[in-house]
């Protein structure tokens, strides 16, 4: 705009200055979208200038890429990152990432792209001054995979700042844990002798409640029982009526005794209904975490 000012006040107004004007301004167009055209073809250099300046990460292969998921990371997974992955990282040194590595830890950097014997992890697994793994040392093929890692530039996939899963460690059940029931198989036992009117299970329930110098609680009444029954089978409670009737069924004719009978009777008849089984499945899939 500024030009064309310019050229407005220096040229005359007749028609031949009129017509270089307009040839001026043609050419200063001309030139206008030759520039712009050429912006993008600018900026792609420039970024193709960046990608292979030093400072940027190399470009990969799919090759060495493959072999880096298939030989390397399964090896870094198995013996460093127990020490040497999420929170709690031993020396410092993380090596869940390429820039993790090339950061390095308390000691410098862990690895030198191009030169495994500047390498502070292949001077590690060799056990030159540092022992990595410190409990046993890997296999000269293990410790080729590394090398040749390393001299091909430690190829890594773009890190996307996706958190890598981390191989938890193997349970180890001591002699300890063995001695809990739940790793005990079951063993018959014969329950003491009862006295009358008493079930065996309540016998060998004295028998524990004595050796271990416990009182129980008293029996409950039969209306107690009745709501236990319905919540524990069902999760729902009974009726008023339901709880008038089977109160009345289950109370035997001798003070502080059930009538065993009656007591059968409503536990079949709330294991067949249908909320026996839909309050059962609701917990048992959560359980399995189904949904």
């Amino acid at each position: 705009m500024m030009v064309g000012c310019l050229l407005h006040h220096l040229l005359p107004n007749t028609p031949a200055s009129n017509h270089r004007r307009m040839s001026v301004n043609r050419l200063l167009f001309l030139f206008l979208s030759a520039w712009l055209l050429s912006l993008p073809a600018v900026a792609a250099s420039a970024a193709q200038d960046a990608e292979a300046s030093p400072g940027s990460p190399p470009q990969f292969t799919d090759s060495q890429l493959q072999f880096f998921e298939s030989q390397v990371r399964p090896l870094l997974v198995e013996h460093c990152w127990e020490c040497h992955a999420g929170a709690k990282l031993k020396g410092s040194l993380s090596l869940e990432s390429r820039a993790a590595l090339l950061a390095g830890g308390d000691s410098g950097p862990a690895i030198v792209p191009g030169d495994p014997a500047s390498s502070l992890l292949i001077r590690a697994i060799h056990y030159d001054g540092l022992e990595m793994p410190p409990t046993q040392k890997l296999s000269p093929a293990k410790i080729q995979v590394l090398q040749h890692w390393v001299q091909q530039q430690a190829p890594w996939p773009a890190e996307s700042g996706t958190p890598i899963v981390r191989k938890s460690a193997p349970t180890v059940v001591t002699e300890s844990d063995r001695q809990h029931w739940a790793f005990r198989s079951p063993q018959a036992i014969l329950p003491p002798a009862a006295a009358a009117g008493v079930h065996p299970i309540d016998a060998l329930l004295q028998q524990q409640y004595a050796a271990q110098q416990l009182t129980p609680l008293p029996q409950a009444e039969p209306r107690v029982l009745v709501r236990r029954a319905f919540l524990s089978l069902t999760g729902l409670p009974p009726t008023f009526a339901e709880l008038n009737a089977w109160e009345r069924r289950i109370t035997d004719t001798v003070p502080g005794q059930l009538n065993e009978v009656g007591f059968a009777a409503m536990l079949d008849d709330l294991l067949a209904r249908p909320a026996y089984a839909e309050h059962w499945a609701r917990h048992w899939l959560d359980v399995v975490r189904f949904g």
